[in-house]
């Protein structure tokens, strides 16, 4: 389906002039498309409905298909679903004032979309806050502070693709020193690695890989450390994507996708670090 932009929502509708014939019309297209499935040819029924007439049961659903349209694009960003919210609010005003036939199932579809709103808004803050991690960790005012008692902090070590070996580099040098920073005020901490992967190639592959990171980052770490703070490692392959925009989630049995983006696949092969006491 192409891109389709959200018009403005207006505070009221505006109704067109028309026949009663084109207002009989407009109805009938509208009620065909109210049987149709969601896609883009039920948006064109509308779109010749709405050229016929502007009634409030026509505008309201060419508004609640544009609203399910975004949600189901790319570059969803908490801005973005903050701008939706806004015009799923006015929507449900509109609805609640106008004459439509349809207005209580339309509230019920509107309050659905917002729900899913909320639920996409979860997973889209959660894929910003990793991305947020990633970039304050490779500021250099944070490079070298020590882990506080149960911070996890995503390290993009940036393996290559189908790779597990760790070489000397920044991101790793910075997270070994963070780790003896931590050391030295807390001789006792002890902490956990967990590998992941990207979604390029198969999941199961994926999955060895992920552990085999997680495997070779303690080792690479250990060189500078002693050993026994480092008391759990485990791989969870492509189950935790990094996105450019919007959330990774699963596809069907262990396969991963980003949903509403596109995936930031040197940050999705990473590590990440936890200071477990």
């Amino acid at each position: 389906m192409k891109k389709l932009l959200l018009p403005m929502l207006l505070s009221h509708f505006i109704l067109a002039d028309c026949t009663s014939q084109q207002e009989q019309q407009a109805k009938t297209l509208w009620q065909e498309s109210r049987t149709m499935q969601y896609g883009i040819e039920k948006y064109h029924k509308l779109q010749k409905a709405s050229s016929l007439c502007s009634l409030d049961e026509i505008e309201i659903d060419i508004q609640i298909f544009l609203i399910q349209s975004e949600l189901d694009g790319d570059n969803l960003s908490s801005k973005k679903l903050d701008k939706l919210d806004k015009s799923l609010s006015t929507l449900y005003s509109m609805n609640n004032f106008s004459f439509s036939s349809t207005k209580r199932e339309n509230s019920t579809k509107i309050q659905e979309l917002k729900d899913r709103l909320a639920n996409i808004r979860l997973k889209v803050e959660t894929n910003e806050q990793k991305l947020a991690q990633i970039n304050e960790y490779l500021n250099p005012k944070g490079r070298n502070k020590g882990f506080g008692k149960g911070e996890k902090i995503p390290i993009p070590i940036q393996f290559n693709n189908g790779g597990s070996r760790v070489r000397g580099n920044k991101n790793i040098n910075y997270l070994t020193n963070r780790i003896k920073n931590t050391l030295r005020k807390n001789p006792n901490a002890k902490f956990t690695i967990t590998g992941y992967a990207s979604s390029k190639g198969r999941a199961s592959v994926n999955k060895r890989i992920s552990k085999k990171r997680a495997i070779n980052t303690k080792a690479y770490i250990e060189r500078s450390i002693p050993k026994g703070h480092i008391v759990k490692v485990e791989g969870k392959g492509e189950s935790n994507l990094i996105c450019n925009t919007g959330y990774g989630t699963n596809i069907g049995g262990n396969e991963y996708r980003c949903i509403g983006g596109v995936e930031n696949e040197a940050s999705s092969r990473r590590v990440e670090v936890l200071r477990i006491n």
